[in-house]
């Protein structure tokens, strides 16, 4: 069985309206993949970039 194609997952992390890095990964599953399953892992790896993206504004607000 060769399952489903990999799926490219990608989210940018935004920081006051900046994009301040991507967050890329790939999904491989030997599964196809449902549509909400799908959704669930877009809203997964945007509140990873949202939460990497707090770390870096919090670490840019800070004095040298």
């Amino acid at each position: 069985m060769v399952g489903a194609p990999p799926r490219l997952l990608i989210s940018r992390l935004v920081f006051q309206g900046r994009t301040v890095g991507v967050l890329l990964g790939t999904l491989i599953s030997r599964e196809q993949v449902s549509q909400q399953t799908r959704e669930a892992l877009d809203l997964s790896c945007e509140l990873i970039a949202s939460a990497v993206a707090g770390e870096s504004a919090m670490a840019m607000m800070m004095p040298p």
